[in-house]
């Protein structure tokens, strides 16, 4: 939006907060028309699509693969899925969410530490992709492990 990147969540929580002041005390609708109205109701459809859709993805994700054992792999999957798409508690897209957080929820992960060969390997392609997004228009990089890779760029509106 206007150029920055603002987080699906954030859209769809200004809209519930915009209503319910307005429904509160219709006198601060003055005050939501001009940012409403740069909104438009599109975006918070397209926001509120974008949310289902990753809880979903996420979900299925866990119950056809890590969670795929366990007989009550469909509820722990869901459990996690909201828990990572909850802005009311990462407060941030950006945040990271750490092992301690995540293996609370259930998710199976495993300590870098153990295996140095395999750090290694990590560490180097997170500083790679680091630098790739830092210092370049890149705002995605899918790389495959047969030598193929799309990279999208963003491109500022002018």
């Amino acid at each position: 939006m206007s150029g920055r990147f603002v987080s699906a969540q954030s859209i769809v929580d200004q809209f519930k907060r915009a209503k319910k002041e307005i429904l509160k005390d219709l006198s601060t609708a003055h005050v939501w028309y001009p940012i409403l109205q740069t909104i438009g109701p599109a975006l918070l459809q397209e926001a509120e699509k974008a949310l289902d859709y990753s809880e979903r993805m996420v979900k299925n994700w866990l119950e056809n693969r890590m969670f795929s054992p366990d007989e009550k792999g469909t509820e722990k999957a869901e459990k996690v899925a909201k828990f990572f798409r909850d802005a009311s508690i990462h407060l941030s897209h950006g945040r990271r969410i750490n092992r301690d957080e995540a293996r609370a929820y259930g998710v199976k992960i495993e300590n870098l530490e153990d295996n140095q060969e395999l750090q290694d390997f990590v560490m180097s392609a997170y500083h790679l992709i680091t630098l790739a997004f830092e210092k370049s228009p890149a705002t995605k990089i899918i790389e495959s492990n047969h030598d193929r890779r799309w990279i999208k760029n963003w491109t500022p509106i002018r």
